[in-house]
């Protein structure tokens, strides 16, 4: 603000000092309006959204220091949980976490040379995912994204299974190195998921197994998986065939119930299961009713 009125000496002394007591009041304002820690600083987050808070210093006719703030948003509610690296440390990715218009949880991953080069790329990224960013401060939003500074960086892969140089072993977002204990993000979601006990699958699965070929290779097969890459063997199948009702789907169900993979059809486009095969990839692909599937 302007002073019209200089201060005399029999003035207060905060006259004299007012752009200390100015300093103190916008002291008081951040602390009354504690910043997120997540968020860049400079961004703070008010309900569902995140903005900026723009603070106004006046100056009253009495020489009193006034803080007028207000809350200008930038975008819906978003976070950065985590940023990806690859196992040479040499393209990096950021995980961006938000909902979108409908108030559905939505996840993107961005490539971090994209996001920080090409503010197009990273309004088009969000904009195509249904996320909420306020036009007039399209230039916050691509500050707010470039700045963000999550604590936890993960490993990513772009599939399961080994990673090219067999140092880990990928399962839905957890990795198991051989190097050092780190944890993978994958970018999709696997459906498998360890449940029970060692008692109740003997009890259920395990005591059929004794004398009994079909079941033992079923509950072999998704062991020895992950094991064909490391050894250098190429890759089998294992077609078991005859009438309806002798147990071929159970035999699926059984390798279902040892491996992440869930039993799928031959009934299906070329796109689809090659889709299927991906998920799979060093494991154990399991596939049913091979009658229903074309000749050709």
């Amino acid at each position: 603000g302007t002073i019209t009125k200089e201060p005399t000496k029999d003035d207060d002394d905060r006259y004299l000092f007012k752009n200390k007591t100015l300093a103190l009041e916008f002291e008081k304002e951040e602390r009354h309006h504690p910043r997120n820690k997540d968020l860049p600083y400079g961004f703070v987050r008010r309900g569902e959204f995140v903005g900026i808070v723009v603070q106004k210093a006046e100056i009253t006719e009495f020489l009193e220091p006034v803080i007028r703030s207000s809350f200008s948003p930038v975008c819906a509610d978003i976070k950065s949980p985590y940023q990806l690296k690859d196992l040479n440390a040499e393209k990096w990715k950021r995980v961006f976490e938000f909902k979108d218009q409908s108030g559905v949880l939505k996840q993107i991953t961005v490539p971090l040379d994209k996001l920080r080069s090409d503010s197009k790329f990273c309004f088009s990224e969000f904009a195509s995912k249904g996320f909420y960013f306020n036009h007039d401060n399209r230039s916050l939003f691509f500050k707010l994204a470039c700045e963000f500074a999550p604590k936890e960086t993960l490993y990513y892969s772009d599939k399961k299974g080994w990673t090219d140089d067999f140092s880990a072993y990928c399962t839905k977002n957890i990795g198991y190195s051989t190097k050092e204990d780190v944890r993978f993000y994958l970018g999709y979601d696997v459906e498998g998921k360890i449940q029970g006990t060692l008692h109740e699958f003997n009890q259920s699965i395990g005591r059929y197994a004794v004398d009994n070929p079909n079941i033992m290779i079923s509950l072999l097969l998704p062991l020895c998986a992950p094991m064909l890459a490391l050894i250098g063997h190429k890759n089998f199948g294992i077609h078991f065939h005859g009438s309806s009702s002798c147990g071929k789907t159970t035999l699926s169900e059984v390798m279902s119930s040892v491996s992440a993979c869930d039993v799928s059809s031959w009934r299906t486009t070329d796109n689809a299961l090659e889709s299927t095969a991906l998920n799979a990839n060093d494991q154990c692909l399991i596939l049913d009713e091979i009658g229903q599937c074309k000749p050709e």
